[in-house]
């Protein structure tokens, strides 16, 4: 079965919209919207998550696309091209502020 153009598109118009999180966009482009939106909604009922930077499957702190897209915030802000450079220097720079925090895994809420 061939992939018509009007598929990769639609492909395409998905990988940005879920790469950039923008939720409301990623629903509209969905086969079906109305039950994207609907999924969607059990989980993240609040109106500020439908402009969100993350989507409902891992939450803003485990989103794989926020993580990458701060890799790259960060390479950028320290004038770092290589993106494996990039991650190494910025482990190590948390791995400081762990250890100046008192190295403690559980912190006191």
């Amino acid at each position: 079965m061939a992939v018509t153009p009007e598929q990769i598109e639609k492909a395409v118009g998905l990988a940005k919209a879920y790469g950039a999180s923008r939720v409301i966009l990623f629903g509209s482009a969905a086969e079906d919207p109305e039950r994207a939106r609907e999924f969607h909604d059990q989980t993240m009922p609040h109106e500020s998550h439908k402009v969100a930077h993350f989507c409902s499957m891992c939450g803003p702190h485990f989103c794989s696309m926020k993580i990458t897209q701060d890799v790259r915030d960060y390479a950028r802000s320290h004038h770092i091209d290589n993106v494996e450079i990039a991650i190494d220097e910025g482990m190590k720079e948390k791995s400081r502020e762990f250890l100046d925090k008192g190295g403690e895994i559980y912190e006191e809420i």
